[in-house]
């Protein structure tokens, strides 16, 4: 997937473009949009005023801005969730499942 991050407007909103859609955050309207395909309206994701993803959201969109490293990584972030996708897993087939965690 190209991904293309436009700043537009320097303080709180990022638009981030990909092959498959866009990607507009907002830290002033606490949402993202998202838009795909030939949808013309965007799904919108509201976040809560006191939500720990929205000083997530803050924190990840001060990076791309200020091109800094995030504090957490996409790798550890992914395993994470990997680690979670295999437990409903394991659970909905009574087996243990094999996580695959990436170092890279």
């Amino acid at each position: 997937m190209g991904v293309e991050v436009e700043n537009y407007d320097h303080f709180n909103n990022i638009q981030i473009h990909g092959t498959e859609g866009i990607i507009k955050a907002s830290k002033e309207k606490y949402e993202i949009k998202l838009y795909s395909g030939e949808e013309k309206e965007p799904e919108v994701i509201k976040l809560k005023e006191k939500s720990g993803f929205k000083k997530q959201m803050g924190h990840f969109l001060d990076c791309i801005r200020e091109e800094k490293t995030p504090r957490t990584s996409g790798i550890k972030e992914r395993n994470n969730l990997a680690v979670i996708e295999a437990g409903y897993k394991s659970m909905a087939k009574n087996k243990a499942i094999e996580v695959g965690i990436r170092t890279e």
